[in-house]
């Protein structure tokens, strides 16, 4: 790549004093310089006091540079003043920043997310852009205490720059780092002074690093962790590494402390070593002087202690001893004080087990990315706390570290709350997974993320495995890597974590398969002779995770099955403001902008510009501009400015568009992509105004540039919908997570869309609005959406299952009606008795019995035990509930807090409608039929009964409580179901037109009993699609009793092929005013459940607001339903209406009408009514590349409804 040489004075780097900027950040053997080696961090306390109390804040020979920052940024390393580091440069005119912080985040620059490509064009590894590279200047000053300038080695720390980033201190030049994930630390002894020093830095956004930083996330930039100075007696201790072992039984330990000692004096020195090692209360439990030393340069020594039956660390039970080593001066005096941390526990496999402390060891894990939606990866330490309670209280522990070393706080908070982590290195290269590992100039720099991750982590407890990497092929790096760890530090498991071969490698110790179904897990798990933990698996995104019992049915079942990481914790979103452009056609179409486009002077007016870096306008998915005619005309005014690749001016996908195809080509399509009507742009086509009107009448497709018919080709079929929306500046279908590179980046000055004369949408770009709000945006892709906890760390529904189905806690009915049952223990080292078990047995969701119940039940075993249930009479439900809880309060959660519960369901009643109305018909009903309508009343209610949809509605005292009651087979899609990885299920239903259905009765017999006590409405009505001769044929039977009630018998037959892989529903819809606030129902709740995540929540009677059921996944889709459902009520003050079924089904009620049409929170819509769904089988949301498992689909056949409607 050819590149403007960038000139920087610095005079200790090279003997011109000039270097080129590509000889770095497009150099892949050059990704450090002048920073110290790699090693653990050795605090310096004064005193043993302040070591004991650990954390950098306690020494008082630690100076935080965290605060407040200035700062600049700049589009490109060009742009940036070359002599910005130097302490005479003016830099109070720049912008104030809080450091760590990613400046993304703090209003700088774009907003990117992908998941597979990079985020920049073109790909050309090692090379970068030249005309877009982010860059930002960081200046700030600081003042040493006197006392450290006499006698200390001074050292500046930086936890994390990402992602290439050079330093200067006072005018001199410090060195350069890559690999923003792990520290960059300089000695800066002879360049700090007493007085005000100056410390600089420039930071770049891509590097040729940027290849092997290519993960599923937002790619942020900047000094985003903590940064600090730290001074050392000049003979101090440089490394050290920390490592217990435990005997046969696994009761006694040895302690080994390896030390690096160096002497910076210039001469000999004598030297001893005395550790002393204290527990949780203070009291030394080992202590000893080593011999004395001579000491050089450098000294490597080693010192080993025996400690007598120690308290073992295991995530259980997490205990941290803590270990004081002081040099020790000739006379025995202390030089240097520091403090480690140490949790005493043996990871081994024995006959293809992983073991923690001589017991099998379960990874209930999760993939954690390090997110904030105010700080994006800058994630404060509380926040860290926050989420460790949450995976604590939903019975996780394990985290992989996906897919980098993380904060070093989240390893000091893992050691003390007990959570195992998979620490993985910084190297994902995705998009061409098995390029970068075989490239001998990228090799050192896989070792040196590698070696950098061990080296920072290797003292804490809590890393449990080591991983070489994660999407990112299997080559000679990898197994450099696993050679080095293997002599260096074989006391933890070996990980990777490639797409193919499949989460393994020759030197694993662990197979890490990746996103298997539970089926195939088994077949894993059968065949294994090594230990089995799913690197990933279970993929969460929006209303997802089914399957999860299956999963750990498995786990617990098979031995060699030992977990997995669940992909992932959190939903990667962020707090944006709500911005608008104005919709002057009449129609006021939402149209909100997104990243952070610029008004500028158009043509006319004002004029949008687009950066190219996920800037683009997002106009809502009216039905206005679904275009079922053949009558389109779009218009567009617009500059051009540099043409990277195609570039869209106006799209609603594949349906219709106005685009640049390549530099000089732009084109118009309707219906497809293929179907292109293509036109020369003109030769001053950049850099000017220019407009673009494209054309189509049913028979011909037009396209004219500057008023000049410019291309023109026949054309004539109708306009099909497709479901998604218009976007300015992007494709919403093509430029999504797997997307490389930029998007549209001209000037927009205005943009037209009209059909037949009529104008459906006119943006002028006058002003930008502020919508006042905020909302979290998940950017070009909610493909980032996977957590099982929210953007805000709120649990989503998800977590309540996971919890259940992990839980170490398994109780199994052995003879449930003689009240025998089994408890299984888990746990690898917690006796059950160790919690309250509480059962309770309930008739007709009322306790008719209940007790304590003494669970001893050691770690890893079973034990049988009775309960007195007593006689179960068959026309009562009858549910036996196990709970267990704290028996005191722990850090996580009070005392009484639920570990888990289960429920055993002892009967179930039937429920008889015609016993039950036989008894209570009282009262006459009368009908008429009268325009096509046929109207039952039956006392305060009137049905009304439409001939030409099929539909009900019921009136109460003259005011309309339902409306639109009758069949239903759409809802709005899942995100999993949308999803290309895998198969998409939802294209096919659009492709039908199951969202565009409508019901069509042909069939028709009105009668009425003998003593005019019930009217019934025998229908046969055919459910037709618009774009498929299929239909479903229902057959209802409405039966109006003079007590007001309505009974329902339906069944549904699917006439057709059906080319489908289930359907989106099956059952009953109506709507209720928005006022029926109060919920009351019989089924599982009360958090949201579906088919295949159910068990989770328990089954009896819930209340709840209908608006407490909102659950906001960041892309709209499904949710709030409940399985299981018998009945339910919803009310407002005395009115109400209850639905009770012969069978459980599921049912859901939501205030939005939009779910299907909206792409972000903003976009939906409150009706004035509540929308409920019945379904006669229960929707299923199986995970994202493993679909519904077949036994939880709707499948296209025969189905069955009795429901009782009750009005009051």
């Amino acid at each position: 790549m050819n590149r403007i040489l960038i000139l920087f004075l610095l005079p200790i780097l090279t003997l011109s004093a000039q270097i080129s900027l590509d000889d770095y950040i497009e150099n892949p053997r050059r990704f450090s310089e002048n920073t110290e080696p790699h090693a653990a961090l050795v605090l310096p306390f004064d005193n043993v006091d302040s070591a004991l109390r650990y954390y950098k804040e306690n020494s008082n020979l630690v100076l935080s540079l965290n605060g407040n920052w200035k700062f600049k940024w700049f589009v490109n390393p060009q742009a940036s003043p070359n002599d910005f580091y130097k302490k005479d440069f003016n830099c109070s005119d720049w912008n104030d920043i809080n450091v760590p912080s990613n400046w993304q985040t703090e209003g700088f620059g774009y907003l990117m997310y992908r998941n597979v490509p990079m985020e920049f064009e073109p790909y050309d590894p090692p090379n970068v852009p030249d005309s877009i590279n982010p860059t930002g200047l960081y200046k700030r000053s600081f003042e040493l205490p006197n006392r450290w300038l006499n006698d200390k080695k001074i050292y500046l720390r930086f936890e994390g720059v990402k992602s290439a980033a050079f330093f200067w201190l006072n005018d001199k030049y410090l060195g350069y780092h890559e690999d923003g994930m792990t520290p960059a630390e300089f000695d800066i002894t002879d360049k700090v002074s007493k007085g005000k020093n100056i410390l600089a830095v420039k930071v770049l956004r891509w590097c040729d690093g940027s290849y092997l930083e290519d993960q599923d996330m937002f790619r942020f930039s900047g000094i985003y962790r903590d940064v600090f100075i730290y001074a050392k007696s000049r003979i101090n201790i440089r490394d050290i590494f920390i490592k217990t072992d435990l005997d046969e039984e696994y009761n006694d330990a040895v302690l080994n402390m390896n030390l690096l000692v160096k002497n910076y004096t210039g001469s000999q020195k004598v030297f001893s070593v005395r550790y002393s090692l204290y527990d949780r209360d203070k009291n030394v439990v080992a202590k000893n002087v080593s011999e004395k030393y001579t000491l050089g340069s450098e000294l490597n020594i080693s010192l080993e202690a025996k400690v007598k039956n120690p308290h073992k660390w295991s995530d259980e039970r997490p205990y941290l001893y803590t270990l004081i080593v002081e040099l020790l001066d000739a006379e025995g005096n202390p030089v240097e004080i520091t403090s480690k941390r140490v949790g005493f526990r043996k990871l081994e496999i024995k006959n293809g087990i992983a073991l923690l402390n001589g017991v099998p060891v379960y990874f209930r894990g999760t993939n954690r990315h390090e997110h904030d939606p105010r700080k994006g990866r800058a994630v404060p330490r509380q926040n860290m706390i926050e989420e460790i309670k949450l995976l604590k209280r939903f019975n996780f522990n394990a985290v992989r570290t996906s897919h980098y070393p993380n904060s070093p706080d989240w390893y000091d908070l893992c050691d003390e709350y007990g959570i195992l982590l998979m620490d993985e290195v910084n190297a994902e290269c995705h998009y061409t997974e098995y390029v970068f590992p075989s490239r001998e100039d990228y090799f050192d720099a896989f070792m040196d993320r590698f070696i950098a991750m061990v080296q920072r982590d290797k003292n804490h407890p809590s890393v449990a495995i080591w991983s070489t990497g994660n999407e990112c092929g299997l080559d000679k790096p990898h197994y450099a890597m696993a050679e080095y760890i293997k002599k260096y530090d074989p006391t933890r498991f070996l990980m990777h974590q490639s797409n193919w071969p499949d989460g393994e490698a020759p030197y694993v110790d662990i197979i890490g398969p990746r996103y298997p179904t539970p089926a195939g897990l088994r077949t894993i798990g059968q065949k294994s002779d090594k230990p089995v933990v799913m690197g990933e698996y279970a993929h969460a995104m929006g209303n997802s995770l089914g399957n999860y019992d299956e999963f750990w049915e498995t786990i617990y079942e098979l031995p060699a099955l030992q977990g997995g990481f669940v992909w992932d914790w959190i939903d990667q979103g962020l707090f944006v403001k709500e911005k608008y452009v104005k919709d002057y056609s009449g129609n006021d179409i939402q149209c909100g902008i997104m990243g952070r486009p610029k008004l500028v002077e158009g043509e006319n007016n004002k004029a949008l510009e687009l950066s190219g870096l996920d800037d683009w306008v997002e106009v809502y998915d009216d039905p206005v501009l679904d275009l079922k005619s053949k009558d389109l005309e779009i218009e567009v005014t617009l500059m051009p400015r540099r043409f990277y690749s195609e570039n869209p001016f106006v799209t609603k996908a594949m349906q219709y568009g106005l685009i640049q195809l390549n530099a000089d080509t732009i084109a118009f399509y309707v219906n497809d992509y293929k179907n292109l009507l293509k036109a020369k742009a003109p030769s001053d086509w950049y850099n000017k105004w220019h407009n673009i009107k494209a054309s189509y009448d049913g028979s011909s497709m037009k396209l004219y540039i500057d008023n000049k018919l410019a291309a023109e080709k026949s054309y004539n079929a109708a306009i099909r919908s497709k479901p998604y929306p218009v976007n300015i500046g992007r494709d919403a279908f093509k430029h999504t997570d797997q997307h490389l590179g930029w998007i549209s980046n001209y000037v927009y000055d205005e943009v037209k869309i009209s059909s037949k004369g009529k104008s459906l949408l006119w943006l002028k770009f006058d002003e930008i609005i502020d919508g006042g709000e905020e909302y979290l945006t998940f950017g070009i892709s909610p493909f980032c959406i996977n957590g099982m906890i929210t953007s805000d760390r709120k649990p989503q529904p998800e977590l309540w299952q996971a919890k259940k189905s992990m839980s170490p806690i398994r109780f199994y009915a052995v003879d449930a009606g003689k009240g025998i049952f089994r408890a299984v223990n888990k746990y690898g080292f917690t006796n059950l008795n160790e919690f309250d078990t509480e059962w309770i047995l309930y008739r007709d969701n009322k306790v008719i019995n209940s007790g304590k119940l003494n669970l001893d039940v050691p770690p890893q075993k079973e034990k049988i035990f009775e309960l007195p249930v007593g006689d179960v009479d068959s026309q009562s439900d009858y549910v036996l509930e196990l709970s267990c809880r704290l028996k005191e309060s722990a850090f996580y959660a009070g005392k009484g807090f639920e570990i888990t519960f289960e429920q055993f369901i002892l009967n179930e009643k039937p429920i008889e409608f015609d016993r039950y109305l036989s008894a209570s018909s009282a009262g006459k009903v009368n009908y008429k039929e009268e325009n096509e309508k046929v109207i039952v009343e039956t006392g305060d209610n009137s049905f009304v009964f439409d001939k030409a949809t099929g539909n009900i509605e019921i009136e109460n005292n003259n005011a309309v409580v339902v409306t639109g009651l009758g069949f239903n087979i759409w809802r709005a899609p899942i995100s999993n179901e949308k999803s290309f990885w895998g198969k998409a299920e939802a294209e096919d239903w659009y492709r039908m037109g199951l969202n565009e259905y409508s019901n069509h009765p042909e069939k028709i017999n009105v009668e009425i009993n003998e003593d005019g006590t019930a009217v019934t409405i025998e229908a046969v009505t055919y459910t037709r699609f618009s774009y498929s001769y299929d239909l479903i044929e229902n057959h209802f039977k409405y039966t109006f009793f003079g007590n007001g009630k309505l009974l329902i018998d339906h069944n549904i037959s699917p006439l057709g092929r059906f080319d489908v892989s289930w359907l989106p529903a099956m059952g009953l819809k109506f709507e209720v005013p928005n006022n029926f606030e109060q919920l009351t129902f019989y089924g599982r709740g009360p958090h949201e459940n579906y088919g295949d995540r159910k068990t989770g929540q328990r089954l009896g009677i819930h209340e709840l607001r209908v608006s407490e059921i909102e659950q906001p996944y960041l892309e709209p889709q499904e949710y709030g339903n409940f399985s299981d459902v018998r009945w339910f009520e919803l009310k407002y003050g005395s009115d109400a209406v209850k639905v009770t079924s012969v069978l459980p089904v599921g049912f859901s009620v939501v205030p939005y009408n939009n779910l299907d049409r909206a792409e972000y929170l903003y976009q939906l819509k409150k009706g004035d009514n509540y929308r409920v769904r019945i379904d006669y089988k229960p929707v299923s949301v199986g995970d994202t590349p493993n679909p519904v498992m077949p036994r939880y689909r709707i499948y296209p056949s025969e189905y069955r409804g009795r429901l009782l409607i009750e009005i009051r």
